[in-house]
């Protein structure tokens, strides 16, 4: 079937040195013809795509009888270091062969995630020889459906194709993730060098599938060798059906330690057969401890659905469920057209990004929910295993949110998320009692919260306050687009209570309404670092200059916060953010996006310590004040981040903008999205960044969103790996 390239032998590193200089030329000769070998498999039934590799053994090495795992691969021991231990050529590298490998592994996976094919991967194995082999060891993640769109646009031949094929499997040998694409499943050439590299692979732990155009005919064909995978435990579906339930759920059930299972886009509305079938395996399961399941607009029957396996199964410790849809754009800020909530941590889904605009839920589909098989079950989780809870924009209801609270928050002692966002049916009566059930459960450690969108009034953010005083864990609260009217004394007694709380970092109240008068209580908190809030939200919620002057005033002292998002507020002329931005040198991001900013403010943070600064969405009338701002920009040394988008960028501007990134040899990322601007313009800008010869770990990336620029045109310009374009 396939050609496969011949394993190179592990040399034998206990030999004696007076064996391995005998042999040394036999050993090197023996390498070099043995290295381009190819094994082709026996013809007829025995030929199989799981073809053994058959190992070699030459003077002073020794038979691999076993394939390393990946954990034996990296670890930093004699063995391993000896790969690095070739003669050093070159000076520049002494120090990076010195890194152990399984160090070196864990910086360069921040760089390309251990993604093979991508450029970022390749380019990091060019340094060294070391990095080489670590590439080899550590390469674990493989987009196959990436790597068909490039034969497709290449036009590979098939002796090629298997070629690539082959060479993966034999180099990566640590492959444990795979994405697969409908090009992988309904392409019947395709589909089978996918199932060949599955097949190949020793242990996948991560699967990744398609959905999209893909017939339930051409799946199952390859859901024959996906049921090999035993080790898999984490699946992502992405445009589930019930079309696919039954061939799933067949799948689900021959993986014995699935743990993780994730559904992206999915909808069973249309089925109640095959909806109850998934029902009944999600209760009886005792693997699965984590269930992520986004689903498309108005498939509310899921709630209910939710409620039936929370009451029986006592495995699930993570349970996500949301729609996906989109919230309303804002006036003129292309960059602010949804709500994004940074993730709690690494591995948290609770908190991911949301953009959501509860549809309305009229009477007839509420009477199909009672119709449906299913009558409205009760939240009942009686079990103390859940950590992570999302129901944002499920439409639930008063009854629901009292259900939630006594039969699950009142007596929970695990859960460290809760997310019940955007369910905006929920009353301000019902969220008070809901807060006061919170409270008085001091055993519950949440560490973060987020009730966005629901009917958050005085006494509720009031009731926030008091339990941010009673829990001394939580470290994330967003509370963005409230319902109800401005907040007074309340938000006083919540500003209060942010000092001394060390373990609160991040806070989000963008877009809701608070009184002038209030803000003199987080503005002295702010001031006085008494609060240990490192990302701070008030995008929308600084609705006149005075809140303003407050805010901005405070940050000349702080040395907590990071990050401040002030954007889609009138900042226009504001000496006191200049002033402050000029004094504060821990402050590294600054969103002003459709503040209206005016000359002399845009200049006074061309001064500022800022590291990212987003100045998107202003019109800046006056021609020169963006040539000014680029000019003063040129000495510069903390900026590496800039967005210009729907700046009113042109030809002039474009020219001072190119010459800015000639000099100034820290700014790797701009964003001209959403200007008028021409090829000539680009092409200018591109080979200024050409000039500035980047460090070779370094990209710099430049987003062209909606700049109607054919980069055809300009194909040539972009040639240099090291240029990123989006």
């Amino acid at each position: 079937m396939f050609k496969l390239f011949k394993k190179k032998e592990v040399p034998n590193n206990n030999n004696n040195n007076n064996n391995n200089n005998n042999n040394n030329n036999n050993t090197n000769n023996t390498n070099n013809n043995n290295e381009n070998k190819i094994l082709t498999p026996r013809n007829g039934a025995d030929q199989t795509s799981s073809t053994t590799i058959t190992n070699i053994q030459t003077s002073g090495e020794k038979k691999l009888k076993t394939k390393l795992s990946k954990s034996e691969l990296t670890k930093s021991d004699s063995t391993t270091s000896s790969l690095a231990n070739s003669p050093r050529s070159e000076k520049a590298e002494m120090g990076i062969r010195d890194i152990p490998y399984d160090l070196l592994g864990k910086l360069l996976a921040l760089i390309h995630g251990n993604r093979i094919l991508t450029k970022e991967f390749m380019s990091t194995t060019l340094v060294c020889r070391k990095w080489r082999a670590l590439a080899r060891l550590n390469g674990n993640h493989i987009n196959l459906e990436s790597f068909f769109k490039k034969v497709e646009a290449s036009k590979m031949r098939v002796e090629t194709i298997e070629s690539c094929i082959n060479y993966f499997t034999y180099i990566y040998q640590s492959l444990e993730i795979i994405d697969i694409g409908k090009l992988c499943i309904n392409n019947r050439i395709y589909s089978k060098y996918s199932i060949f590299l599955i097949e190949s692979m020793d242990k996948i732990t991560k699967l990744s599938l398609d959905m999209s155009k893909v017939t339930l005919s051409e799946f199952e064909v390859l859901a024959s060798s996906l049921k090999s995978l035993k080790a898999t435990k984490d699946v992502t579906i992405h445009c589930m059906t019930h079309h696919y339930c039954n061939a799933m759920i067949s799948l689900f059930e021959s993986l014995p330690e699935l743990e993780s299972l994730k559904f992206t886009e999915m909808t069973f509305e249309n089925s109640n057969e095959d909806h109850d079938l998934f029902v009944q395996y999600m209760k009886k399961n005792n693997t699965i401890q984590k269930l992520s399941i986004t689903l498309l607009p108005d498939n509310t029957r899921f709630l209910n659905s939710i409620k039936t396996i929370m009451g029986s199964n006592r495995s699930i410790n993570c349970l996500q469920l949301t729609q996906s849809i989109k919230r309303p754009s804002l006036t003129s800020s292309p960059s602010s057209n949804n709500v994004h909530i940074p993730p709690t941590s690494s591995n948290s889904s609770s908190a991911a990004a949301i953009s959501t605009s509860p549809s309305s839920f009229s009477s007839s589909q509420f009477n199909s929910v009672l119709q449906t098989s299913y009558s409205i079950s009760k939240f009942n989780y009686s079990h103390d295993s859940l950590k992570e809870l999302n129901l944002s924009n499920m439409s639930m209801n008063d009854t629901d949110m009292m259900e939630l609270a006594e039969n699950v928050l009142q007596n929970n002692q695990s859960l460290k998320s809760l997310d019940i966002s955007y369910n905006k049916k929920v009353s301000s009566s019902t969220m008070e009692q809901f807060l006061r059930i919170m409270c008085a459960n001091t055993d519950m450690k949440l560490e973060c919260l987020n009730i966005s969108g629901l009917s958050i009034n005085d006494q509720c953010i009031g009731l926030v306050g008091d339990y941010l005083q009673s829990n001394p864990y939580l470290q994330e609260i967003y509370i963005n687009d409230s319902v109800e009217q401005y907040w007074s004394d309340g938000f006083r007694n919540f500003s209060n209570k942010l000092s001394n709380r060390p373990a609160l970092k991040t806070l989000y109240l963008n877009r809701n309404r608070i009184e002038t008068k209030c803000f003199d209580d987080l503005a002295h908190a702010i001031s006085n670092n008494s609060s240990n809030v490192r990302y701070l939200g008030l995008s929308g919620t600084l609705n006149n200059a005075q809140s303003l002057h407050l805010i901005c005033n405070s940050l000349g002292s702080n040395t907590n916060l990071v990050s401040l998002d002030i954007s889609n507020c009138e900042v226009c002329f504001c000496p006191s953010l200049t002033d402050s931005l000029l004094k504060n040198r821990y402050l590294a991001k600054l969103n002003v996006n459709n503040c209206k900013l005016n000359q002399k403010t845009l200049l006074g943070m061309a001064n500022s310590n800022l590291s990212i600064l987003d100045i998107g969405s202003n019109n800046f009338t006056s021609g020169d004040t963006l040539q000014e701002f680029f000019e003063c920009l040129k000495s510069n040394q903390s900026l590496y981040v800039l967005n210009l988008s729907n700046t009113g960028l042109k030809t002039k501007e474009c020219q001072v903008l190119s010459s800015l990134l000639d000099l100034n040899s820290k700014i790797h990322s701009v964003d001209i999205s959403h200007n008028k601007i021409k090829s000539s313009d680009i092409q200018c800008i591109v080979k200024c960044i050409q000039c500035k010869n980047l460090p070779p770990s370094t990209k710099f990336t430049l987003k062209l969103n909606d700049t109607k620029i054919d980069l055809l045109k300009i194909s040539n310009d972009l040639l240099n790996s090291q240029i990123s374009v989006d």
